[in-house]
């Protein structure tokens, strides 16, 4: 089916108080929502 999405749930403990410098924040390639773009967005790969 086309446009199917599946996920996952892992099993596994992660680190939590990890912090996202502004530079890294900033190489991601976020396109806001036009609904409640605060919170929803899409994440691009990386061209190339």
């Amino acid at each position: 089916m086309a446009g199917e999405k599946r996920a996952h749930q892992r099993e596994r403990a992660y680190p939590t108080g990890l912090k996202v410098t502004d530079d890294e924040l900033a190489a991601l390639r976020l396109v806001q929502a036009s609904f409640h773009g605060e919170w929803n967005y899409t994440l691009n790969p990386h061209e190339g």
